[in-house]
């Protein structure tokens, strides 16, 4: 009998266990600013492996060689709390940039893409192509450089189901009247096997920006670009989506958006059976440019099977190649709005999604971004959401610094959201030829990384009220208790919290809570890997400090 109730209250344990993991996991949405006295600008970004941080990549113009003058490439890992746990730069003279970033199999490492002039053949005048690849912990593998004797950018990049990976962007070659649009596959130690150079009728600018794998049995995956090109007159851009074969040589026919104004298309998705693209247009509605979204499948003849414009009277526009998340029917997307929230027509960011209920709408923030503030690339996770991009309002080190921003699932979060959506209506998608033959990228020689440090900074946070005034709870509202496994903390009111484990020298070993939270019982697991000692468990609350002991035996 006795054994019987200890496996009922074992029960319960875990179950309120459970309970308290996914509240303290609701209320971990951080929004934070890392960079330096100059210029910082993410364009990538993905959620750490183990769902345990972020991590973004773009440049600087605050650390390294050459700055501020120049830029280097900039990479920044962070805890799930946004707290950075390392960072990485490039090293060379020139301008270095980085534009996309895929998690990699299975070692949990990361490849990240863009372009370089400290490299190739005319160092400091023509880019080239990188990709640098780097493991879970943030340590640099290998890196190569690729181009031509003339320039080329890279803007995308995806891990293919062979373990290579497949780059798109633009290159002048002039096999075609460039610039064109180029696909290069590398195997997954980053040697090149292949490369696909496209082109529409009229052939004067054709530019790819997203590019996403269409799995397919054995060695049959297809891919799909996403970008902009002169297709129906000489003047305009035109969004398109384009396919290719395993090989590389494109197949059927273009989907495109055939506005009399400008259009782009920057960010591409394989959902199952159909795609979803997403960019920019300034051919629909009343404003100076439009979001832009569209669902087709792969099938020549077929009528799309969803295409919007959304927008106010200023513009709106998606520039990254992985502002797209999710799947058809629910899905969202992420950019900016000079329309709406504070110092418009200053930009600030802006989230559309489409779930159940219909399309929902998130300006971000609604206090104090007063300047401009982009998003870019934008991921689902565990809890929610993450967006990135840069912002240089009051609360910037200077200029333009990397902006990390998380939502929950209703693109929802305590502080800076506006909850608005930009009127809409249907576009039309039409089909187009498009033209292609292979090329060869020469590969030419290492791209370097090293250790860096950036400052970051926590914005967004629940202010106090008129009345209200930090420290003004009493000892009463904190409670700490320390177990051999979990760390139980109980707040009487709602408020921030800070939670950091110290060994018995009073050496930091790391932070347990960092954030917001409401008022509750919160249970914190602590590290696995502890060994035996004696620990210290600090908390501070709205100013009220507790410690309480540990004692490890094993």
């Amino acid at each position: 009998m006795k054994s019987v109730q200890i496996f009922k209250i074992s029960i319960a344990v875990v179950i309120v266990l459970f309970a308290f993991m996914v509240k303290l996991e609701a209320q971990n949405l951080p929004a934070v600013i890392y960079g330096g006295p100059e210029n910082e600008r993410a364009f990538a970004l993905v959620e750490a492996t183990n769902s345990d941080g972020y991590v973004l990549a773009g440049w600087t113009k605050s650390f390294g060689a050459g700055t501020p003058v120049f830029s280097n490439v900039l990479i920044v890992k962070t805890d799930s709390f946004g707290i950075p746990q390392g960072g990485l730069m490039s090293i060379g003279d020139f301008d270095d940039e980085a534009y996309s970033m895929t998690q990699t199999w299975p070692d949990g490492g990361y490849a990240v893409t863009g372009w370089t002039k400290s490299y190739g053949f005319f160092p400091g005048d023509s880019s080239d192509i990188f990709v640098v690849k780097i493991d879970s912990s943030g340590i640099w593998q290998w890196g190569n450089v690729y181009g031509t004797l003339f320039c080329d950018e890279a803007y995308s990049i995806v891990q293919t189901m062979d373990g290579g990976y497949a780059i798109t962007g633009w290159t002048n070659m002039p096999i075609a009247n460039p610039p064109n649009i180029f696909l290069l596959k590398l195997d997954s130690l980053g040697m090149p096997m292949w490369t696909g150079m496209y082109w529409f009728p009229i052939n004067l600018k054709d530019e790819g920006y997203s590019i996403c794998e269409v799995p397919g049995a054995g060695m049959t995956d297809r891919y799909l670009i996403a970008g902009r090109a002169n297709i129906f007159d000489t003047t305009n851009f035109d969004a398109f989506v384009m396919q290719t074969d395993p090989g590389g040589m494109p197949i059927s026919l273009a989907s495109v958006i055939p506005g009399s104004g400008t259009d782009e298309a920057y960010s591409v998705l394989w959902g199952g059976q159909t795609f979803l693209a997403a960019g920019w247009s300034n051919s629909f509605g009343a404003g100076d440019a439009d979001i832009i979204f569209w669902e087709d499948d792969t099938a020549v003849g077929s009528p799309p099977l969803a295409a919007f414009h959304f927008g106010w009277s200023n513009e709106e526009k998606v520039m990254d190649d992985r502002s797209l998340t999710g799947i058809p029917g629910h899905w969202a997307v992420s950019g900016w709005t000079k329309s709406v929230g504070p110092g418009a027509p200053n930009p600030n960011f802006l989230i559309i999604a489409q779930d159940t209920s219909g399309f929902l709408g998130r300006v971000h923030p609604s206090a104090p971004g007063a300047l401009n503030e982009q998003a870019y690339p934008m991921t689902s996770t565990y809890s929610g959401y993450a967006i990135a991009g840069f912002t240089n309002s009051s609360w910037s080190f200077g200029g333009d610094d990397f902006h990390l921003l998380t939502l929950d699932h209703g693109l929802n979060r305590p502080v800076c959201v506006i909850d608005t959506l930009p009127p809409f209506a249907e576009i039309l998608v039409l089909e187009e030829n498009v033209f292609g033959e292979p090329f060869y990228f020469e590969p030419l020689e290492e791209f370097l990384l090293e250790p860096i440090d950036v400052l970051y900074a926590e914005i967004c946070t629940i202010p106090h009220g008129i009345t209200e005034f930090p420290g003004k709870n009493s000892s009463s509202d904190l409670d700490l208790y320390a177990s051999f496994e979990f760390v139980t903390v109980q707040i009487t009111t709602s408020g921030r919290l800070n939670l950091n484990l110290y060994d018995i020298t009073g050496r930091h070993m790391g932070s347990l809570a960092h954030g917001m939270f409401e008022k509750g019982t919160y249970l914190f697991k602590l590290p696995e890997k502890l060994s035996a000692g004696v620990y210290f468990i600090r908390a501070d609350f709205e100013g009220i400090k507790k410690s309480t002991k540990l004692v490890r035996l094993r």
